[in-house]
């Protein structure tokens, strides 16, 4: 050891290599210590900071291993795991087998005072000038039970919200496109170049407010589900609540081997989307 301090120099200057080794054994165990021989430093000033900071460390003030983590932050960790794992997909395209006239027509009259009201909300929200609020009070009277009538607003609200983020986002792109037309015309006008300025003025053009064509329902569990078959040759039953209190519709469903494929070992989601096309009814849950 006295060898090693005497070829790097640093024997004068680390007053802990003094003839009485059984004081400083410690100090040479520390991976600090052992630092300064290797790098060959030889201030004193250093040499304490790395004797204080041995101390300290034997003394407890500084922490040299990370604390276990408690059981609250296990299951932390645990659900931010799992969260990072979940993958939502659509199940597109399930389409229900043919059901009796008397289900098909409940089920239009269903739609039929269904797309109205959306579209109400819909024009209402779009129109407010604060955004939109999916649980605001109803102001619209309705055939539909009351959680068909919420479901309406969460639709609308939904609709009118991406319209009005789209409205804002293009008038500001506008907005920027007026400043740069603005402001290439004063240059060309100190120039003198206006009868070579080409460039046309921005002009905005005011947005529609969308109009709700296909019938389309977004539904929860509240309204409409899509139950697992228990005993029936069907693979599932479509649930959807109608005009009449208590008096669901149960349409059968036959998944195609795709549906099968994605449903193999998961969970259908709460969400729902019913769509009426030319060739009948079509549904869309998440998994």
């Amino acid at each position: 050891m006295v060898k090693m301090a005497r070829m790097f120099g640093i024997w004068k200057s680390f007053p802990v290599l003094s003839p009485i080794f059984p004081k400083c054994s410690h100090v040479l165990q520390n991976k600090n210590t052992c630092a300064i021989f290797a790098a060959g430093r030889s201030h004193p000033r250093e040499t304490e900071q790395v004797l204080a900071a041995d101390r300290s460390s034997r003394d407890g003030s500084v922490s040299q291993k990370p604390e276990k983590a408690t059981g609250e932050q296990k299951k932390k960790r645990q659900r931010k795991k799992r969260t990072k794992q979940t993958i939502t997909r659509a199940v597109t395209h399930i389409r229900p087998i043919e059901a009796n006239p008397g289900k098909l027509d409940a089920l239009d009259a269903l739609m039929t005072v269904y797309l109205p009201l959306c579209q109400h909300y819909t024009t209402l929200f779009c129109e407010l000038e604060t955004g939109p609020d999916k649980y605001s009070d109803p102001v619209f009277e309705t055939l539909l039970s009351d959680r068909l009538h919420r479901v309406a607003m969460q639709q609308a609200a939904g609709i009118a919200k991406s319209f009005r983020t789209n409205r804002a986002n293009a008038y500001q792109a506008y907005l920027e496109n007026a400043a740069d037309y603005a402001q290439a015309r004063a240059k060309a006008e100190a120039e003198g170049r206006m009868s070579t300025f080409k460039r046309k003025e921005p002009v905005w053009r005011e947005w529609k407010l969308p109009h709700l064509r296909v019938p389309v329902m977004q539904a929860n569990a509240n309204v409409v589900v899509v139950e697992k078959s228990q005993d029936s040759t069907f693979d599932y039953w479509l649930r959807i609540s109608t005009l009449h209190k208590g008096t669901p519709l149960r349409v059968p469903v036959k998944l195609a081997p795709y549906h099968k494929q994605v449903l193999k070992d998961r969970l259908l989601n709460t969400s729902t989307t019913l769509r009426q096309q030319q060739r009948g009814l079509v549904a869309d849950a998440l998994v």
